[in-house]
């Protein structure tokens, strides 16, 4: 995905899930979701599920593990969030698969349709059913059977720029908003262990 599509999600996600209150960071969020595209290991290794998934399940273990130790979300943690985005609306973009056949300029072609695509989709109605449809998971060991059965799904379909957007959005809802409530979670027992007594 384009730099330009990675901002409009992480807007997007920030606004549809309700976050400025969690995470009231939302230029790092989105500098974080184009940090990868900046790093010279992009020009190395390419931002596909089977180079990188293995890389970015290290990535929410360690930011969650991370953050059962703190109270809120602090700028860098919004960049680590944004960077994980980053990984996952790319896993859902049809030229960062195997079953991907084109050459370079198609590749270029097609994410300049998906970004003006992703921005109109954004604003649609499908988005707030989307939202209503996502399921939190309770555990990362659940997110990352999530992503693994719905990246597997999502290789088995026509791939189309519409169908991407449909994935890259509801997948990085889903994650996000599970990542969210699972440090939530953290952060709710962490007060009451606070409160107790010495």
């Amino acid at each position: 995905m384009r730099k330009k599509s990675h901002i409009s999600l992480a807007v997007g996600l920030m606004d549809k899930l309700q976050l400025e209150d969690t995470m009231n960071h939302k230029l790092t969020f989105c500098f974080g979701s184009i940090l990868p595209d900046c790093k010279p290991s992009f020009l190395t290794t390419p931002h596909t599920f089977k180079h990188t998934f293995e890389d970015v399940k290290q990535k929410i273990e360690r930011f969650i593990e991370k953050m059962k130790d703190m109270y809120c979300f602090g700028y860098r943690d919004c960049i680590r969030l944004g960077e994980i985005t980053h990984y996952l609306a790319d896993y859902f973009t049809f030229p960062h698969n195997e079953h991907y056949e084109g050459n370079l300029k198609e590749h270029c072609y097609y994410e300049k349709d998906l970004k003006f695509a992703l921005r109109r989709f954004l604003e649609s109605k499908e988005v707030m059913e989307i939202r209503k449809e996502i399921k939190v998971h309770d555990t990362k060991e659940e997110l990352f059977q999530f992503i693994e059965e719905t990246h597997r799904e999502y290789t088995k379909k026509k791939s189309m720029v519409l169908e991407d957007c449909r994935y890259i959005v509801r997948v990085c809802m889903e994650v996000v908003a599970s990542v969210v409530a699972i440090l939530q979670n953290s952060f709710v027992e962490m007060r009451e262990v606070l409160a107790q007594p010495v």
